[in-house]
């Protein structure tokens, strides 16, 4: 839980947060199935994640080298700042180039 960020937001705010940061640390199907978990336990659909998952990812976009010391207190030194900008790269190119980032 990121305290410091904490608020209320619409569920696609948080979500798209956490799907950057599972596919940052992962890929699109651990963010993937993480969605489709969330939305079974919550027994809803979230709408309009691809809006959100953008939102995430443009405002990632300006400081995204500066999470590697997160990622690497987490056990990932290889999230470094370059490997980092890469992901976020990989990530805006498939979000930005799909109807819906979730397969629905």
């Amino acid at each position: 839980m990121d305290w410091s960020g904490a608020g209320l937001a619409p569920r696609g705010f948080d979500l798209s947060w956490a799907r950057l940061d599972l596919f940052l640390l992962h890929d699109r199907a651990v963010a993937d199935a993480m969605t489709s978990a969330y939305e079974t336990a919550a027994d809803l659909s979230v709408p309009d994640i691809d809006v959100w998952d953008v939102y995430a990812a443009t405002k990632a976009h300006a400081g995204i080298e500066g999470w590697a010391p997160d990622y690497r207190d987490l056990g990932r030194p290889d999230l470094g700042p370059a490997e980092l900008r890469r992901r976020l790269g990989e990530w805006m190119l498939s979000t930005f180039t799909t109807d819906a980032s979730v397969g629905r």
